[in-house]
């Protein structure tokens, strides 16, 4: 029965690479697209009711949102009162709530955003960026009736705004009104240092502070109509909402049904896809926060259950370096070095030695050396034996974990495993990864080298070109990338609804290229180097001859790791002058040791016909191992078009999935 369970190839491996990324607390933050879950089509239908709500009304017609401004700038002592020629004023001013954000976004462009991230930090009762904070303003008001009460606007202006056509529906004016309440009570009770951060970082921002917190609640003014309009029907009695605490339980009702909410719901999702996938062999993962926490034992701030991560860590041997996790499993690795300071020979701590070639490319103290040392942070590098995998024996109905562990039946192999996670939109990538495989590659010769990585790059054409420069893109994955898309691959596809602060970015499709699985191994464990290194040694030989040797010597090139240096015979033919007697013996002895090493080192490159050589020891001999290579979800869809948006019910992450088989 136990023998039925064997590893049908010890040499192939399953590589899995995925960015998990941290929870969004905007369920409406990014366009759901392609999902055809129940929760996905529910999504769907709210959206399209929002945006219906924002082309039907506006600040215009708000009730009490123009005094509830005034008093934001009386609140934070703003040198001037409003402008009626300012951003503030004509956005007020805008017949709906999509001409007001147009406005915001392309008169002001940080007027929003300016502060905030630092304002939610400080509880500020965001409908959408953070409803959780508003719950808990509206739990902890001990009354209704606020002494922050907004006061409505005069007689003649109320009438003004009863005709506007962009008015709310009757019944959705008391909870909005409240809605000001609470806003306005939570702003006199932020503390002093707190607004000064505020400040710090609108002044960075080049904004008033004033502006910016009044443009902020006029930004969440608008979400708390969306929810409005998602949640009650317009001019009924059954679904009037009466204060935000209504709107606000409905709202989160549905946000933490959806997986990519919360941390427990992500990792949840990700415990399922392994499961699915029967547990590869080995996992790189960028922006695992929480398993590289619990990985650590330092969890204690983090909200997902420890028992969620026992399948995980069960299973696994977890590698950490910062937020990038990288796990192999314990019945198909061995002799795992979790924590690599060296690799091999002198001078062998890799992260010094990556330091230092930062620090010559860029220079100390610049900010593309910060980016690159960063990058360095995020890197795991990792030395492994892999005995094989442990696969499910189709005629047998009892898991393979379930029943005696099989041994190997094919010999070990030794590999560098490196989980990689770049920094965002940098340019340091392009030079980062090429360099990290030249330096693992030189420090253990003659192993397997898997890489999985969200690269970041600011230009992935570039990366891939630089990547396929290094002989490191196998066919499969060349093919995969130009597969669906035309030649343009993508991992990512996103797209921003209004319902966020970068207003510049509303509805514009992000599509790009940032994850990658690349695997290689040099050619008979560096036996093609050995056969050049002779041939060198050779020529070397040749050249130098004895004192009574008239034969002319070159002097012989360099064969450093910097760059490839050309060997050919012209070199040897330019310099032959007529000899005689012992010394044109001596040469032509000379002359056929030489030929004798540069076939050897060309019939161990597959060439041995071959008058000149390449040979770079980054570059030269390196052969691609990825066999296959595939990604879910599907981004691209029938006519070539953008079929699927992350993240989404079905997929809770900003980043596709690529799995792939190496053959090490």
């Amino acid at each position: 029965m136990y023998e039925s369970h064997t590893r049908p190839d010890s040499s192939h491996c399953r590589v899995m690479t995925l960015n998990v990324g941290g929870r969004n607390t905007n369920s409406f933050e990014f366009e759901m697209r392609g999902d055809t879950s129940a929760f996905g089509k529910r999504w769907v239908t709210l959206y399209e009711r929002a945006k219906e709500g924002m082309r039907r009304t506006g600040p215009r017609a708000a009730p009490g949102l123009a005094s509830a401004i005034d008093e934001v700038l009386n609140t934070l002592e703003a040198k001037n009162p409003r402008d009626p020629k300012s951003v503030l004023t004509r956005g007020l001013n805008c017949e709906n709530w999509t001409q007001c954000m147009q406005l915001f976004a392309f008169q002001s462009k940080h007027l929003v955003n300016a502060c905030n991230l630092a304002s939610l930090r400080d509880g500020r009762p965001a409908p959408l960026e953070m409803p959780e904070n508003l719950q808990k303003i509206c739990e902890d008001r001990p009354e209704p009736s606020d002494p922050g009460t907004p006061t409505l606007d005069a007689d003649a202006r109320r009438e003004q705004r009863e005709n506007a056509a962009n008015r709310l529906p009757p019944n959705y004016r008391p909870a909005f009104v409240d809605f000001l309440r609470l806003w306005l009570g939570w702003l006199r009770s932020v503390e002093p240092d707190a607004i000064d951060g505020w400040r710090r970082k609108a002044d960075k921002r080049k904004v008033p502070l004033p502006d910016a917190v009044a443009a902020m609640l006029i930004f969440d003014a608008m979400c708390f109509v969306a929810l409005l309009h998602m949640h009650c029907d317009a001019g009924t009695t059954e679904t009037d909402p009466e204060l935000v605490a209504d709107v606000c339980e409905a709202h989160l009702g549905f946000h933490h049904s959806l997986p990519f909410t919360t941390e427990t719901g992500k990792y949840m999702k990700l415990v399922e896809v392994l499961a699915e996938l029967r547990w590869p062999e080995a996992i790189m993962l960028q922006e695992a926060y929480d398993l590289a926490a619990h990985a650590n034992c330092t969890g204690d701030n983090s909200t997902t259950d420890a028992k969620l991560f026992g399948s995980i860590i069960d299973k696994y041997h977890v590698c950490v370096a910062d937020e990038t996790v990288l796990l192999l499993r314990k019945d198909s690795f061995v002799d795992v070095d979790d924590d690599v300071a060296t690799l091999s020979g002198p001078d062998s701590d890799w992260r010094l030695r990556m330091t230092r070639r930062g620090r010559e490319l860029y220079g100390e103290g610049s900010q593309l050396f910060v980016e690159w040392q960063r990058t360095l942070e995020r890197t795991v590098v990792t030395r492994a034996t892999y005995i094989g995998a442990c696969r499910q024996d189709p005629s047998r109905m009892l898991p393979t974990q379930w029943t005696r562990q099989p041994k190997a039946t094919g010999s070990p192999k030794h590999a560098v495993l490196v989980a990689l996670h770049g920094k965002n939109g940098s340019e340091v990538t392009q030079a980062f990864v090429p360099e990290l495989a030249d330096l693992v590659t030189t420090a253990v010769p003659g192993v397997a080298y898997v890489v999985g990585m969200d690269s970041n790059a600011s230009d992935a054409t570039e990366l891939s070109s630089v990547l396929s420069a290094k002989k490191l893109l196998s066919a499969a994955v060349e093919s995969a990338c130009a597969g669906a898309s035309g030649g343009r691959p993508m991992t990512v596809a996103k797209a921003r609804t209004i319902f966020q602060t970068q207003l510049r970015k509303t509805d514009l499709l992000d599509v790009s290229l940032k994850d990658f699985i690349l695997a290689w191994h040099t050619d008979d464990g560096g036996a093609v180097g050995r056969a050049y290194d002779s041939a060198t040694a050779a020529l070397s030989r040749l050249w130098s001859g004895s004192s009574d040797d008239q034969t002319p010597r070159p002097r012989s090139p360099s064969l450093g790791v910097g760059g490839a240096e050309t060997l050919n015979e012209d070199v040897i033919r330019a310099s032959n002058a007529p000899l005689t007697g012992d010394a044109a013996i001596r040469a032509a002895k000379r002359r056929a040791a030489y030929g004798r090493a540069f076939a050897a080192a060309g019939s161990a490159y597959g060439s041995s016909q071959r008058t000149s050589i390449s040979y770079d020891p980054a570059n030269q001999w390196v052969t691609p191992i990825v066999e296959r290579i595939e990604q879910f979800p599907q981004i691209v869809g029938p006519g070539q078009a953008v079929g699927y948006l992350m993240p989404s019910n079905q997929w809770p992450y900003d980043h596709a999935m690529l799995l792939a088989e190496v053959r090490l």
